[in-house]
């Protein structure tokens, strides 16, 4: 037996015999084993209280703690197939289903690594968005003006414009939503936006049936091409092996810069078509080549349309109105969730099969049965779910390259730290930068081009549930009140001396970190993205900042005797 076949051994030697083991040792382990999984559950435990109030973080733990429990029944499987006789300890089987189940094991923890840094990195622009969806047209484009005319350097203004550029654009693209699918302006394009990108996110862990053999397709190929396809699997030298990883490294690296910038493109032309819809109905002649003043005209249409419902209509209306044309949009239609309409590469041969036979019909919650026929929105080349596979595939398979790198390459670099680094740049850079692009441009592509039904139902919901938070809101300000021995005027007081202290002193108006800060301290902790939804519905708004005697206003209204009773209910049913 060669040193490279000697089965790994765990506190003992070769010798050693199964009818040699001791009870008193065995139960020694067994000690130590429930030890292991009680802080194992109690860690568990304390995490999924901190994931519960943020769903993607829980269905991302969910995942991870599904992929531990398969790898242990392949490995229960494999223990049980020894203890029968079905199979041979050591042998050629026990030995590549060991070296299977690893590798699967570390694509999944791959795909869940990505997927969290991809939400970290998105986080700052979808805070950047939340603030965008409070601040009115008419602010942003003062603000705008105001800042370009103070930049004094043509490097600084460029940076404004490019700055403000990107703002007015999302708020073009956000009216343009709202007027082709006739939505009241309370409605949150951003939050609908994010809840594309949450879900593009979450199905990156979430490999098809299809997806896992085009994996096995490029695994075969890797080894194809170092020559390696019948040699032994775990060799300590291998150059070819390197090369070969990084050529295949690069060219996706390549191909994920190429189809980003293929993306920008085509959002491009639909933040183009969105801009010339807006600036139709205007008076005043301004050319395209003049992109800045060109960009201030056309949001002119954002802020008449958002001041012609400043009589604003009632939230429940307004939600009544989105549940509407919700129903509109899927009427008769229900989705049939068999395992081919859930793989995303069968759906697509499957519109593709259809598109052949001349059977393809353009559904009504898309942007083309919306859009006049004299007014096409011509994107080239553009297949939702084409992009929408091809965009899976390649962020699939930077993760399947984490677990190649560390099942297979690193252990033919020697464990040369400056090699080790040099293979996983790459990747980390396209999780870390491509990643987040790629899934923000398609998320906005996607999202405008087909009203999702999940995604809207969801908006819908949220304001729903906002809805009664605020009344909740109430109640746990008011028991704060009693409990603490304090009054409305004390809560009032802070938040005037919080007007005082900001940079706009005394104006009535307050940033909207600093108005949730003040809520936390007086008993109420609200989401950051659940209390902008609250300011769209109740607040007025100058730029990022609130008119705070709303606040005051809605908490001076004191709950009933009843509703404090449920509350107190409440919390003792879950203390």
């Amino acid at each position: 037996m060669t040193p490279d076949m000697v089965p790994r051994q765990l506190g003992g030697d070769s010798s050693f015999q199964e009818d040699d083991l001791k009870t008193s040792r065995v139960l020694l382990f067994i000690f130590l084993v429930v030890l292991f999984v009680a802080t194992l559950e109690l860690g568990l435990y304390h995490i999924q209280r901190v994931c519960r109030k943020h769903p993607k973080y829980s269905k991302m733990l969910h995942k991870t703690s599904q992929e531990l429990m398969i790898v242990g029944l392949i490995y229960m499987l494999v223990k049980f197939c020894v203890y029968t006789g079905m199979a041979v300890k050591g042998g050629q089987a026990y030995y590549a289903m060991d070296a299977a189940d690893l590798f699967v094991f570390f694509v999944t923890m791959a795909l869940v690594f990505q997927a969290i840094l991809i939400f970290i990195r998105l986080r700052k622009s979808n805070i950047q968005m939340d603030k965008l969806s409070i601040m009115s047209a008419q602010d942003l484009v003062a603000i705008a003006r105001r800042k370009l005319e103070e930049a004094k350097t043509p490097w600084k203004k460029y940076r404004v414009w490019r700055k403000y550029e990107d703002r007015m654009e999302m708020k073009l693209l956000g009216q343009f939503f709202l007027n082709v699918y006739k939505l009241p302006q309370m409605f949150s394009f951003p939050k609908y936006i994010r809840e594309v990108q949450d879900s593009q996110i979450a199905k990156l862990i979430e490999v098809d049936l299809s997806t896992w053999i085009l994996l096995i397709g490029l695994f075969a190929l890797y080894f194809v091409c170092t020559g390696e396809i019948k040699t032994p699997y775990r060799v300590t030298e291998s150059t070819v092996r390197l090369v070969a990883f990084a050529i295949f490294v690069c060219l996706l690296t390549l191909a994920m810069i190429v189809f980003i910038l293929y993306l920008r493109h085509l959002v491009t032309l639909l933040l183009e078509h969105a801009t010339d819809r807006a600036v139709q109905g205007s008076t005043v002649v301004v050319s395209r080549s003049d992109k800045m003043e060109f960009l201030f005209e056309a949001m002119n249409d954002v802020i008449e349309a958002e001041n012609h419902e400043k009589a604003d209509i009632p939230t429940d209306e307004a939600i009544a109105q989105m549940r509407e044309v919700a129903d509109e949009l899927y009427r008769g239609k229900f989705r049939n969730e068999n395992w081919i309409k859930v793989d995303l590469l069968c759906e697509l041969l499957g519109s593709f099969y259809r598109k052949c036979r001349g059977k393809s019909r353009i559904p009504p919650n898309s942007l083309r049965s919306k859009l006049m026929p004299d007014k096409p929105l011509d994107l080239p080349f553009f297949s939702r779910k084409a992009c929408h596979v091809v965009m899976q595939s390649m962020l699939i398979a930077n993760g399947f390259f984490y677990a190649l790198l560390i099942n297979c390459v690193i252990v033919v670099t020697g464990w040369d730290v400056l090699i080790i680094l040099s293979l996983f740049l790459p990747l980390l850079i396209n999780s870390f930068f491509l990643a987040p692009d790629m899934v923000r441009q398609f998320s906005i592509l996607n999202g405008t081009w087909r009203v999702g039904r999940k995604k809207l139902s969801s908006v819908i919901e949220h304001f729903a549930q906002v809805e009664k938070m605020k009344q909740r809101m109430c109640v746990q300000i008011h028991t704060y009140f009693r409990e603490h021995n304090k009054k409305l005027e004390d809560l009032q007081a802070a938040l005037e001396a919080a007007d005082a202290a900001d940079s706009d002193a005394n104006d009535g108006f307050i940033d909207l970190d600093v108005c949730r800060q003040v809520l936390k301290d007086f008993g109420f902790q609200f989401a950051r993205h659940k209390f902008n939804t609250f300011v769209r519905m109740e607040f007025e708004t100058k730029g990022e900042t609130i008119k705070f005697a709303t606040l005051v206003k809605i908490l001076e209204q004191e709950p009933s005797p009843e509703m404090m009773f449920k509350h107190m209910q409440s919390m003792s049913h879950h203390g």
